[in-house]
């Protein structure tokens, strides 16, 4: 998608997900002997194991606004890691704890009537928190950062509400992503420079019960000469992915650390894909997201004379190459224009706005 200069940014919303009511359940037994963290209805036993039922200390801590129902400890602490060492996100508003194949035969995205999305009118960038309770968004002009939150996946999402701490007025902030610990925040934002050039930046706070720190200049992630468009920070928080636009070169980029504590290091261009540019020329790649261990990459692609398609990749390991690009197996993305899209942490859910402004809920069906 070519965004040459800082200005309305069209929002491209993809949310994957398996609803109650979509013919999308969980096996049974999927949930047994899970390790920690734990859905509604189980608690975190002594083993370090989900088990189902109420917690004998009578539930799990609630773990404040921006966090619905997470997992993590009153301090953001996460208990459990994935494969290779991977921070293990929160899951309280996850659809499916083991995520959604998309390679799957007969896996397809299908639309979800949702009064919320449809209500919320002209808004920019979704994008789910890791435990997917969190929906944040841009809106308005020049544009300020707001959120709506679920209390689970089988929930409607509530009023949306402003981030007033991320806000500043007069300029535009948009596109908020959030680590998996809920402590750490980066968004886009023309504040403090000469040539209203949008860069990243980024807040902190103590628990996920606190209000942000003031944003202050992600440098490590800065690129002289681009706006720095579309942030995500993978959900377990150690690769931040973004689409820097300068004239003539839009492209996806990525930063790898080794720790959500730290600093990232010099973001490096990803090599464009094969499987892009069928059905025209592409003159540029935006909107990156991944789902939670780091082995699905979904992206729009903007082709001559003016179209924009959904793709993904996929990887054996998050540290890994992803291999070629194939189209989003869904109708709907394969019958309009997708401007802005948001991603769910299981890959399961998708929240995408089409040419005509239209906000759609899309979820895994197979």
């Amino acid at each position: 998608m070519k965004r040459v200069a800082w200005g309305p940014v069209v929002a491209l919303a993809v949310i994957f997900g398996s609803i109650p009511g979509t013919g999308c359940t969980l096996p049974d037994g999927l949930l047994e002997d899970r390790a920690c963290p734990c859905l509604e209805g189980w608690y975190c036993g002594p083993a370090g194991v989900c088990v189902q039922g109420a917690a004998p200390d009578g539930g799990q801590p609630d773990a404040g606004d921006d966090a619905g129902g997470i997992d993590a400890g009153a301090d953001g602490a996460l208990d459990a890691t994935l494969d290779g060492g991977l921070p293990m996100p929160p899951v309280a508003c996850w659809t499916r704890p083991a995520g959604c194949d998309w390679t799957a035969p007969g896996a397809r995205f299908v639309e979800r009537a949702d009064s919320t999305f449809s209500a919320l009118g002209s808004i920019s960038n979704p994008a789910f928190s890791p435990d997917g309770c969190v929906v944040f968004f841009g809106r308005g002009s020049p544009g300020d950062i707001y959120r709506v939150r679920r209390a689970s996946a089988a929930e409607p999402f509530g009023a949306e509400q402003a981030v007033d701490e991320l806000n500043r007025e007069d300029v535009r902030d948009a596109h908020a992503t959030v680590g998996p610990d809920l402590l750490e925040v980066l968004f886009t934002s023309n504040r403090d420079d000469p040539e209203s050039r949008a860069r990243i930046f980024r807040s902190r706070r103590l628990s996920p019960a606190a209000a942000w720190s003031i944003p202050e200049l992600a440098m490590e992630l800065d690129l002289p000469g681009y706006d720095l468009y579309d942030p995500h920070l993978a959900p377990h928080g150690l690769q931040f992915f973004f689409s820097p636009s300068a004239p003539g070169d839009q492209s996806l980029w990525v930063a790898d650390r080794d720790d959500p504590s730290e600093a990232f290091g010099a973001p490096r261009r990803l090599p464009d894909p094969v499987g892009i540019g069928v059905g025209g020329m592409t003159t540029g790649l935006a909107e990156p997201a991944t789902n939670f261990d780091g082995t699905l990459l979904v992206f729009i692609e903007a082709q001559e004379p003016r179209a924009f398609k959904m793709h993904y990749r996929t990887r054996d390991h998050w540290r890994g190459d992803f291999g070629d690009a194939r189209r989003v197996p869904s109708e709907f993305t394969d019958t309009h224009d997708i401007y802005d899209m948001g991603l769910s942490p299981d890959g399961c859910e998708l929240v995408v706005r089409s040419e005509d402004g239209q906000l759609v809920h899309l979820v895994y069906a197979d």
